[in-house]
């Protein structure tokens, strides 16, 4: 009953606080947790933009103005105002015009690319681990054998031959053999002896603060007749 207490009072405290209180507007946020080792590989610099993008607490020019610091919370590029972080990371027409957002977005997604080829060359030089998704029934009464836990397979341990294709430096077109669409995921990984595909989309989360992997999209069995073939 006290913990709870204390815990509304907290919460009711942080309501009031425009910046500091931000959190208690979060919905639906990914949570990401960060391990010791984790912050210790990071750069000061990195957890510092981490920190002061979510709270909303960076140099921007309208928190420039807020905290009296300038006289204008015009945009250096469009002149309009108030130049927030939303505005910045993703609102700036003048940004959006000049290819800034396009060239953020392919930096990113050349590194998740990079990413995604070495793991998929890695696998495929391994002998094919299929997923056990096998489901032991026990009769009423009867105790589980004891045994060890068996290890978590990836979803790529279906098959050794996926391919990785991007939306980077040529425009991203599905394999007929899994779909006819005129969408263009960022990434897509399929394989042809699983009939196996994954799509990923990668984007801003939420209010433009953190920049991930949001939609990711797993397919097994897709149809061999392409007018059966539900993508996405």
């Amino acid at each position: 009953k006290v913990k709870s207490n204390i815990e509304h009072v907290r919460y009711v405290t942080a309501c009031q606080q425009p910046s500091q209180g931000r959190w208690t507007a979060w919905k639906d946020i990914e949570v990401r947790e960060l391990s010791w080792s984790e912050l210790w590989t990071v750069s000061d610099k990195r957890i510092s933009m981490m920190i002061k993008s979510a709270y909303d607490v960076l140099g921007t020019p309208a928190n420039l103005k807020k905290w009296n610091l300038q006289e204008s919370d015009q945009c250096v590029l469009c002149d309009k105002s108030p130049c927030n972080l939303k505005h910045i990371l993703s609102s700036c027409s003048v940004a959006l015009v000049g290819g800034r957002y396009t060239w953020r977005h392919d930096r990113v997604l050349k590194c998740i690319v990079s990413m995604s080829d070495s793991i998929v060359v890695e696998h495929n030089s391994k002998p094919n681990k299929p997923r056990n998704n096998a489901i032991v029934f026990l009769r009423k009464g009867q105790a589980p054998k004891s045994k060890a836990k068996a290890p978590r397979t990836s979803v790529l341990g279906s098959a050794d031959d996926w391919v990785v294709i991007s939306d980077l430096e040529t425009q991203l077109v599905v394999p007929r053999e899994i779909a006819i669409t005129s969408l263009r995921p960022d990434i897509v990984l399929w394989s042809r002896k699983g009939k196996a595909v994954v799509s990923t989309q990668s984007g801003h989360y939420g209010r433009g603060q953190r920049y991930v992997l949001n939609q990711i999209y797993i397919v097994h069995n897709y149809a061999n007749d392409l007018s059966q073939t539900v993508f996405f």
